[in-house]
């Protein structure tokens, strides 16, 4: 009876350290989602090999811990010749891949009412805003309210961070 007694013993205390260490991964793993609201005022002008391309706006990002969050793009964009406004409101799902990288995943794209940019122009303008599908996104943390976000090898915009 004795001998029961240790193996239940044992066998219970396996299945608390067993549950303790899935909640322990759980609770680290779900750290590296973020909550937050951040905001950067972007000035970007391409004229390298030729291109001719701008964009003046505001871009908010609101990230959620369900993995899942949005950005909301809003300005003038265009070239010497045309300019546009743009506003398109672009809900993603993240993943935390490693250390400071995620990866983005587009779920939808809404063009709001105000926006008149040609439908030709679209992907030239998530060209240089290096808005695509699954694109890896490296965020860090600047200091305790703002946040760096860009590719892994270059930064594209500060996002002051919204209380």
């Amino acid at each position: 009876m004795e001998t029961i007694m240790k193996i239940k013993l044992v066998l219970g205390l396996i299945l608390f350290l067993l549950v303790a260490n899935c909640i322990r991964l759980y609770i680290l793993q779900s750290e590296k989602y973020l909550n937050l609201t951040c905001e950067s005022t972007v000035h970007f002008t391409d004229n390298s090999h030729g291109k001719d391309f701008l964009f003046n706006g505001t871009i908010i990002f609101d990230f959620e811990k369900s993995r899942n969050g949005y950005f909301y793009l809003s300005g003038t964009t265009g070239n010497k010749l045309e300019k546009y406004d743009f506003s398109r409101y672009i809900k993603f799902e993240y993943k935390h891949e490693e250390s400071n990288r995620y990866s983005v995943k587009i779920a939808n794209i809404q063009k709001m009412g105000h926006d008149t940019v040609p439908d030709s122009f679209v992907p030239v303008i998530y060209s240089e805003l290096n808005i695509a599908d699954k694109p890896s996104l490296f965020i860090s943390r600047s200091n305790e309210n703002l946040l760096t976000l860009g590719t892994i090898v270059s930064p594209l915009l500060n996002c002051v961070q919204k209380s």
